[in-house]
C-alpha cells in the first residue's frame, strides 16, 4: 500500500473522531438508537498552502488512489502514528494566492478505515 506524500505545509487542521449510529424515529415519536461500529475512526481535514510541482504530485496520488486506503503519517502533532485511510472528498479544489505565483492553497480531508 503506498504513503501520501509528505506536505512540510500544514496552515490548518481539524481532527474529529467519528463514531455513526443508526437512528430511527418509531410511530409513537420515539428516537430509537444503536451504535453501527464498536471502533471510533479520525477524520482529518488538512489545509495546506503549496508550490505548483507539490499540487501536480497530490492531484496525481488523488487520481491513481481515489476509491482506495494508503498510508497516512497522522498530521496532528501530538500523534506520531500512521493510520490507514482514504479520501473523504471527490475532488482536490486549488485556490491560486494572489500577488504570489505559483502557490496554492487547498483542503484535503482524510477518514480512517
Amino acid at each position: 500500500m503506498d504513503t501520501f506524500p509528505v506536505i512540510p505545509l500544514l496552515i490548518g487542521l481539524s481532527v474529529s473522531s467519528v463514531k455513526p449510529a443508526h437512528r430511527k424515529t418509531s410511530a409513537a415519536g420515539y428516537t430509537l438508537s444503536a451504535a453501527a461500529g464498536t471502533v471510533k475512526k479520525k477524520v482529518f481535514v488538512c489545509q495546506y498552502k503549496v508550490n505548483s510541482a507539490t499540487r501536480d504530485t497530490v492531484d496525481t496520488f488523488f487520481d491513481d488512489h481515489q476509491g482506495g486506503a494508503f498510508y497516512l503519517a497522522s498530521p496532528d502533532p501530538d500523534d506520531a502514528a500512521t493510520c490507514t485511510v482514504v479520501f473523504d472528498q471527490d475532488k482536490i479544489e486549488w485556490t491560486a494566492l494572489e500577488n504570489t505565483p505559483g502557490r496554492w492553497t487547498g483542503e484535503i480531508r482524510f477518514k480512517e478505515v
